[in-house]
């Protein structure tokens, strides 16, 4: 185990942020994604294109229904997107860490991520 703490990660490049914006920007590049916080979109966002089929994800109408009535009625689509696209990136394998950053420091083309119970993940990058 103490030999897997001193391993560093190399990436060309990672995206830091769990937004939707994020995500999209991740699984459109291929790229992976660390995250503190979960930003899921607020119910009233609005975003610009919601083209499922465009990102290469399916969406049907009878999906939409069932998930809108889970969410008091309101078809919200963009949360749908949000949760697919992060079940998309974990299992493709860029989300590394999952959500269990807690912290993420920036040095020197290094990313210093403290997980919980005191670990810490090194990732170097270039971008």
């Amino acid at each position: 185990m103490r030999e897997l703490e001193k391993h560093i990660y190399s990436y060309d490049t990672v995206v830091v942020g769990g937004s939707l914006q994020a995500f999209l920007y991740a699984y459109t590049n291929s790229l992976p994604v660390i995250f503190v916080d979960k930003e899921p979109p607020f119910e009233f966002d609005e975003v610009d294109s919601l083209d499922f089929e465009e990102l290469g994800l399916q969406y049907s109408y009878n999906e939409g229904r069932k998930y809108s009535e889970r969410y008091g009625g309101k078809e919200k689509r963009h949360l749908r997107l949000w949760e697919r696209i992060g079940f998309l990136l974990g299992v493709a394998g860029l989300m590394p860490l999952s959500d269990f950053a807690e912290s993420i420091r920036i040095q020197d083309n290094q990313l210093k991520i403290a997980t919980e119970r005191q670990r810490t993940t090194k990732i170097n990058f270039n971008k």
